[in-house]
């Protein structure tokens, strides 16, 4: 079976709202959205499942790879080098970071 193309996200590359530098890791939430993680950029990205870009965020982020959503609403990010999880609102503040285990175990070494 061949697929076929329905969409794409994004307006192409670059620096722009809906452009990206590098996107790595894609989500989708319970709330129709598209997150992607515009690693080049260093923010995430939210699109309508049609592609529309919704909002960003992430502000402050550094090489966003991973990108996943809790039911909450609440997205989870991950950072190339970096040793915690970042928790963001469903409007994008940072309302958490969550040292990951590795990480704990070299800081007490």
């Amino acid at each position: 079976m061949e697929g076929r193309w329905l969409y794409h996200i994004g307006n192409g590359t670059g620096v722009e709202a809906g452009e990206m530098q590098g996107p790595c890791g894609v989500a989708t939430s319970r709330r129709n959205e598209v997150l992607v993680a515009d690693c080049g950029n260093h923010r995430v990205q939210v699109f309508t499942l049609d592609g529309n870009l919704k909002r960003i965020m992430g502000e402050g982020l550094r090489y966003p790879i991973c990108v996943a959503a809790r039911k909450s609403g609440e997205v989870l990010v991950t950072e190339r080098g970096g040793s915690s999880v970042k928790v963001l609102s469903p409007d994008g503040r940072l309302v958490a970071s969550l040292p990951l285990a590795a990480s704990r175990q070299t800081r007490n070494e």
